[in-house]
């Protein structure tokens, strides 16, 4: 971090073009996931702190999730959290994140197949409505409301930041650009947008796995194709949950 903002944000001059990169890397995970995760699960354990009681976090990860929610979670005495990782398609260093935490409220499983598969498998616990209030279970994955509103709290702090130097005569974002897996964190975007966040367009770049790229551009929203590995695997996701 430079010491002067909460996330580096610099500012790049390309053929008389301003660009603006936003690193979102800086919390204890080193993902843009922290942001979101760290504030959900405090005001989780604070509301269930008030009443007394108790609740079961059950996230599945495709690699950057995982490590987050566990960090976020791992010290809140009201909450504890099961985690599943698909085995052998996240990264040394996600895996080691998850599975060394040693705290008694935090459970990690590895799993076989992808993480579209265990969406899916979660799709269905949450469905079963009476297990889930029986247990108090909840999410902390993109599903969770909570974590898309907190998101977008980055999209208007840039563009206030952008005008605080003075660097442009900015009335508009022209193009907010979002790597994206399961569409959350340019649902964050959107949704500032629709609170009067003056953004031109949102652009979502895609790996191989692309449903966000076909849904936005074709309206083929089918989950109609497998589940490739890549060199990103947290965007390693054909089952993009903000968008069913």
């Amino acid at each position: 971090n430079d010491g002067k903002s909460p996330l580096p944000f610099n500012h790049v001059k390309h053929q008389n073009v301003d660009m603006f990169l936003l690193d979102t890397s800086w919390g204890p995970t080193f993902a843009f996931k922290d942001i979101g995760q760290q504030m959900v699960a405090q005001l989780l354990n604070y509301y269930l702190a008030r009443s007394q009681k108790k609740a079961v976090i059950v996230v599945d990860t495709s690699g950057d999730t995982g490590p987050a929610a566990i960090s976020a979670v791992k010290n809140c005495p009201y909450l504890s959290i099961y985690c599943l990782y698909p085995d052998k398609r996240v990264s040394n260093i996600q895996e080691l994140q998850m599975i060394t935490v040693q705290e008694e409220n935090v459970h990690v499983y590895r799993t076989d197949g992808n993480n579209d598969e265990q969406s899916t498998t979660l799709k269905v616990l949450f469905e079963d409505k009476e297990f889930v209030k029986k247990h108090t279970i909840i999410s902390i994955n993109s599903i969770n409301w909570g974590r898309i509103l907190i998101q977008s709290s980055y999209y208007v702090w840039s563009y206030l930041d952008m005008i605080k130097r003075n660097t442009t005569n900015i009335d508009q974002v022209e193009y907010n650009i979002v790597p994206s897996g399961a569409f959350g964190n340019a649902m964050g975007g959107f949704l500032a947008y629709r609170m009067g966040l003056p953004i031109g367009k949102i652009i979502c770049g895609t790996n191989k796995n692309d449903i966000v790229m076909r849904t936005l551009t074709s309206g083929d929203m089918s989950w109609n194709s497998m589940n490739y590995p890549t060199v990103s695997p947290a965007m390693d996701i054909q089952f993009a949950c903000m968008l069913y």
